[in-house]
Parts: structure tokens; sequence; C-alpha cells
């Protein structure tokens, strides 16, 4: 008798990583939740867990204010960048779960330790660290960390992403398979919202800590039942850890937003480099256009989902940020037939 393969489990570590948080919810209750603040005096003002190490760390470099098209809603989400500090200015709360190791966050003029369930939230407009760089910032070999990050990236409207990066010494990695998804359920939107809200406020306990459990159980549940979209399918040989090399920075993005609108001047952003520097590199070091690359993978996203999923062809179309029109027109240059008749032959 043929056995039947067990199904794979949708974003296995991501589901784990949430269900340890609802448990050290229900041990910790509302008294691992931190808020983080432009100053440390102001920071110091809530109740912070008694194992919390905190160290003055003031930034050295230049504020870098970022300047460009509008994206989201014409609501550019990066406002503001220190790329000597690794620090970010965004225009949406950041919300991240510390799942394993220490973790450190360079926090405006301040730094401190946090460990493992450790819940932080970083207010809209804060300065905050790099998702793209190491959490360890003495880059001590000998420690490591894992996070669980929830942020409305393509603004409150269109979604919220949810990942894990993992921290090593001075290395760092982000977005492996089955460790990143996008989940566009405009409920859990408001409900993050809500427990900002409540969390910033710190009137009721009760309410904060309901409030993120239904959080919590609401975004395990939407992955469970496959209701996310997944980027990065395919093996495109992409380096996932992340180097000095602004132009692999660049990649690693495009490959985990493909289903967002990627122009010279938003990828440039993220890889700190102005897009006339950025367009030079990235033909030198990658031998064809950021189009060309960007339609490219776009491609072989859409040949990957159309081959081991049955989504709708509109459905593919969206997760990879085409309309129908350009997936088959590039479709019939890079393979000489349509979506749909790449199916057929595929089965």
């Amino acid at each position: 008798m043929k056995k039947t393969a067990s199904p794979t489990r949708i974003c296995g570590p991501l589901q784990d990583a949430l269900s340890s948080m609802q448990q050290w919810l229900r041990d910790y209750h509302d008294t691992r939740l931190m808020v983080a603040a432009p100053t440390l005096r102001e920071f110091k003002r809530q109740s912070l867990p008694a194992h919390l190490e905190i160290f003055v760390k003031k930034r050295h470099g230049r504020r870098v204010a970022l300047h460009g098209p509008r994206h989201y809603r014409n609501k550019s989400i990066l406002i503001a960048h220190w790329p000597e500090d690794a620090q970010d200015i965004i225009t949406a709360h950041s919300l991240i779960c510390v799942v394993r190791g220490q973790a450190d966050f360079h926090i405006g003029d301040y730094l401190f330790r946090c460990q493992v369930g450790d819940v932080l939230l970083i207010p809209a407009g804060v300065p905050q660290p790099s998702s793209w760089k190491s959490h360890i910032w003495d880059g001590d070999p000998n420690r490591f960390c894992t996070l669980l990050w929830m942020c409305p990236k393509m603004g409150y409207a269109d979604g919220m992403e949810c990942w894990l990066c993992h921290s090593h010494g001075e290395e760092h990695e982000v977005c492996r398979v089955d460790e990143v998804c996008w989940i566009k359920n405009s409920f859990i939107i408001q409900l993050f919202q809500g427990f900002c809200e409540e969390l910033q406020m710190r009137k009721d306990g009760e309410t904060v800590v309901s409030l993120f459990s239904a959080l919590l159980a609401l975004v395990k549940r939407d992955i469970q039942e496959g209701h996310v979209f997944q980027p990065g399918h395919f093996d495109n040989n992409i380096p996932q850890q992340t180097t000095q090399n602004p132009i692999e920075e660049a990649c690693a993005y495009i490959n985990s937003h493909l289903h967002q609108a990627l122009s010279i001047s938003k990828v440039a952003r993220v890889a700190c480099v102005s897009p006339a520097t950025f367009t030079r590199q990235f033909r030198q070091q990658k031998g064809q256009s950021f189009h060309e690359y960007v339609t490219e993978h776009r491609v072989t996203e859409a040949a990957a989902l159309l081959k081991t999923t049955d989504w709708s062809v509109n459905k593919i179309c969206e997760f990879v940020g085409l309309k129908y029109s350009q997936l088959r027109r590039h479709f019939v240059r890079y393979h000489g037939c349509s979506p749909g008749v790449f199916r057929e032959s595929e089965k």
C-alpha cells in the first residue's frame, strides 16, 4: 500500500515561535511587555523586567532623511536612517518577541539586553534597530538570538509581515524559507493597532494581555489555514545572510518583497546608497539591469507556484506583483507560452 506523504506545515518555524509566545504570555502575564521610548529617561518610566540590562549608548553617525517617490498608499514607511548606527525611523509600529537567546536593542541613545519571552513594542517614529543587522551589539561569537517580528510594512490598510531573524555574533540571517509571511486580514491589522494603543497607555493589564493573546492566536490560525502569502518559494541562490555588500542586501530584500511595488529608488534606500550608484553597481555585479533582475525572479516565482500550488493565476499575479497582462507577456518571452498552458504542461 502506497504511503501518503504527510502535509507540509506552512511556515512551521513561525507557528512554533507563536506557540512559544502564547505559553510565555500565560506564564508571565504582562510583566515582559515593554514599550520603547525616544530617550532612556522616558523608557525607565514604565515597569521593566528585573533581569533587563540597560546601557547608555549614544549614536555617533549622521541622520539621513529619506526622500523619493511615495509608496504604501502615499505614505513611505521608512523616513530616516542612521547608517553608522544601524537605526531606522519608520511610520508604523514594530513588535519584537525574543524567541531564543539574548537580544540587544539599540533604541535612540540607549541599549538594553532582553531574554527569552520578552516582548518589545517600538512605536512609529521611535528610532529602532535595523531588522537586517545583528542584534548582538558586541559581536560576541558565543551569543545568539532568534526574534519574531510583526510589522504592517506595507501600510496598515494593505497587510502585515511576520518573520524570524537570527543573530549569532556579528552574523545575521533573515527571511529563511518558511520563516516569513504576509497576512492580509483587516481584522488582524485592527487588533494589532488596538493592542499597540492599549500597551502604550498601560491602563489595564488584563486588556493588554487579552488583546495580545487574541493577536497571537489569530495570526497563528491564519498561518495554519494557509491564508498567507510566502515570498521566496524558488531557489534563486541569493545569500540569505546580510553582508556589507549593498547589492546583496538589495537582492535579499527583492527576494522577500516580490509582491510589492519595487523601484530603483525604493530598493536603493534599503541598501543605503544613491539610486545612481545602485543602478551602476547592480548592473556591474549582476550582469543585468535592476528591472530585468526583478522581472526574471517574479516569473521564476510564478512558475514555481503554477507547478506546486492550485492557486488561481490571478492570485499568483498578486503574489508576485504583476498584472495578468504583464505575467502573460513575460511568460511568452521566457517560456514560449501562457501561464495556463505552462501549468498544463507541467502536470
